[in-house]
């Protein structure tokens, strides 16, 4: 669908003469299809004694605030970890195939619970009903 919509904008850019809209349509098209075809990176994740190692990033529990976990089986698995700074985003680890109660298990003795939080955030509701 995608591509009939981006064929018929090149095909309405070339016929009004408004070439820079076609290279635009062009970029997006193929930035689209290159994302389709790559396969998403697997980020490694432990739970440590002393916080969360997360790929190449550490996250020290002092510096947490709660984390949440949105369970809503087969496709929601999400672990949210929102920090007490203010300029730092609320960190989002898909759980795939991980137990959820074993993670929550592991976080209790070091981080507050929010209990509050019971749906995913509306940016992972997109990214996953999109595939992106």
């Amino acid at each position: 669908m995608a591509s009939v919509v981006g064929a018929g904008l090149l095909v309405y850019a070339i016929a009004t003469g408004n070439f820079m809209f076609a290279i635009i349509i062009l970029m997006m098209g193929i930035i689209l299809l290159i994302s389709t075809l790559r396969h998403p990176n697997r980020v490694h994740v432990h739970i440590t004694d002393l916080g969360i190692v997360f790929g190449d990033q550490f996250f020290d529990f002092e510096g947490m605030k709660d984390f949440s976990i949105i369970y809503n089986p087969p496709e929601v698995k999400m672990l949210y970890v929102d920090f007490q700074r203010l300029w730092q985003p609320l960190l989002t680890i898909d759980l795939h195939d991980i137990d959820p109660n074993a993670v929550r298990e592991q976080l209790l003795p070091y981080v507050f619970e929010n209990l509050e939080r019971e749906e995913e955030t509306l940016t992972d509701m997109v990214r996953r009903m999109y595939k992106l």
